[in-house]
């Protein structure tokens, strides 16, 4: 059974469920975060909320910020009709690992303020998730086309 740490929208970044993420952080413990802070069903991406630079500032160690992207997910689960869809496809993607040291360096030796990290912290992880994005749409595009394993936007993944 899944674990969900609750939010309370309008409680900004300062509140218990950013606090709990942080300490379950510092235990190494997995967080699987959704960064716009509720359920997206839309084409595009909407603004990250800045709770997930928090979580990634104050926790003890620089914490390891795996990208995933999937789709698909809503034509098994729409927020709106059948409770439930059965063998509808999906797509998972895992981006490589974000680091956010160099920032945590700069926020840490004064460099740049509180605010500034958050930001960009926040806005890396938006970045890269939107560039997940685009290239697992393409890697389906390659599946789609019959591109063979190897080539274009397939030359680095492999079968399991």
């Amino acid at each position: 059974m899944g674990q969900v740490i609750p939010t309370v929208r309008g409680y900004g970044i300062y509140q218990p469920a950013v606090d709990f993420a942080i300490h379950k952080a510092n235990q190494n413990k997995w967080l699987h975060v959704f960064p716009e802070a509720r359920v997206n069903q839309e084409e595009s991406l909407i603004r990250f909320k800045w709770g997930v630079g928090r979580m990634v500032m104050e926790a003890e160690r620089c914490p390891i910020v795996v990208p995933m992207w999937h789709t698909g997910l809503s034509e098994i689960r729409p927020l709106q009709g059948p409770p439930i869809r059965l063998f509808k496809p999906i797509t998972i993607a895992f981006g490589d690992p974000i680091d956010f040291q160099d920032t945590l360096d700069q926020w840490r030796s004064g460099k740049i303020d509180e605010e500034t990290a958050r930001i960009q912290i926040t806005d890396r992880i938006f970045k890269t998730l939107g560039e997940l994005r685009e290239k697992t749409e393409r890697m389906m595009e390659d599946v789609q086309r019959g591109v063979k394993d190897g080539e274009g936007e397939l030359e680095h993944t492999s079968n399991p």
